[in-house]
């Protein structure tokens, strides 16, 4: 029982560390596309879908260049 405990313990700890800290996203439009960015996990989504490394990285790029403006 023990180690159900402290499983059930570190689950309330991550749920309740992740509901302190809420994610910002940033709109930010490539051509004709627009992604969402998490500066704080420094991921870019489009759709909320998680957008493949070589594009993220490139885009991610664009968007450091604008100094987080929105585009």
């Amino acid at each position: 029982m023990k180690k159900e405990e402290a499983r059930s313990t570190m689950r309330k700890s991550l749920i309740a560390s992740s509901a302190s800290h809420p994610r910002s996203f940033v709109d930010f439009q490539v051509d004709d596309a627009t992604y969402q960015i998490d500066p704080l996990r420094k991921k870019v989504y489009r759709r909320f879908v998680e957008v493949e490394t070589s594009r993220a990285c490139q885009i991610m790029a664009d968007f450091a260049g604008t100094s987080g403006k929105k585009g």
